[in-house]
């Protein structure tokens, strides 16, 4: 069992993957030319539609209200909610090329940043999230995760989760 963080670096990841093979390895983190497209495609409408990408994401992972703004045709978040949640464990948008079998999800924090912010989150309580999350599902699991080195969305702090049903 591993439940914690592994390394991101690709040479951890194939090691990694050549014991467990639902933790991804090089071929399986870069994404496939659909996956690539489906991306694009998601990219280009929030840039048309969304005044910023954390507007687009306060909004769709963290379930805040928006304004159009007519001048420009776009929305935005006016304000947050003081209701917003502190994390959000969610299906990745973009999937690894994975097994069918394994499972792979973002854990979001609205509030916190990992290594520079005021609030400070450790690894020990993000894993205890992910174990309270996964238990929704199933009680027999596996997971890990790891931050990424290159995200899409650096504003707000997020892990790339791995887990599988045992």
């Amino acid at each position: 069992m591993i439940q914690n963080q592994i390394p991101s670096n690709i040479e951890s990841l194939n090691v990694l993957h050549e014991l467990h093979e639902w933790i991804p390895n090089q071929n399986m983190i870069r994404p496939n030319s659909i996956e690539l497209a489906k991306k694009q495609l998601l990219m280009n409408t929030i840039e048309s539609e969304w005044l910023t990408l954390q507007d687009y994401i306060l909004f769709k992972v963290f379930n805040q209200d928006f304004v159009e703004l007519p001048t420009i045709c776009k929305k935005k978040i006016p304000y947050i909610k003081t209701s917003i949640s502190e994390f959000v464990f969610t299906e990745s948008l973009f999937r690894y090329n994975l097994p069918t079998y394994a499972k792979h999800y973002v854990l979001w924090f609205s509030k916190i940043n990992f290594e520079n912010g005021k609030n400070i989150i450790n690894k020990d309580t993000i894993n205890n999230i992910i174990i309270l999350e996964i238990s929704k599902y199933t009680d027999n699991f596996d997971f890990a995760w790891y931050i990424n080195p290159k995200p899409s969305v650096s504003d707000f702090f997020h892990v790339q989760v791995f887990w599988i049903t045992i």
